[in-house]
């Protein structure tokens, strides 16, 4: 009976080994199915937070584009601008430059026929002297 009770106990054995394994294998495909599944739900998480994180960059990108073009429209704008007054100023300047020498050419074309008549007048009062000299030298 040792020996039935051996083969007996051994068989026991065997079954609970057997029973064992099986249990270890269904708790390990349980484990390994649960951590797929949050494995994939993190995973998907993630990618949703990638996407979302380059959706934000593209987007402040453009943003920031916009204001630049918005900046550099505006301060084309503000060149243009300047370049028009600054074009507008030169034209007067010239204009008043002109007036300048106009008011210099007809002061000194007055002072030329001034001094021209000054001249003249000291002329004809030289010659009348000499005259009235040249009369008295002739009559002595």
């Amino acid at each position: 009976m040792s020996e039935i009770a051996t083969i007996q106990s051994g068989r026991q054995k065997e079954i609970e080994e057997k029973r064992g394994d099986h249990e270890i294998k269904k708790l390990k495909a349980e484990n390994y199915a649960n951590y797929s599944k949050l494995s994939k739900s993190k995973e998907q998480e993630a990618e949703n937070l990638q996407k979302d994180y380059d959706t934000k960059i593209v987007k402040l990108k453009n943003e920031l584009e916009q204001k630049l073009m918005a900046t550099r429209d505006k301060g084309s704008e503000l060149a243009e601008a300047e370049n028009k007054r600054m074009e507008e100023e030169l034209v007067n300047l010239k204009k008043v430059h002109e007036d300048q020498v106009g008011e210099i050419k007809t002061s000194q074309r007055n002072e030329i026929e001034n001094m021209e008549k000054s001249h003249r007048n000291t002329i004809d009062n030289s010659r009348q002297k000499f005259q009235k000299e040249k009369m008295k030298w002739k009559s002595a």
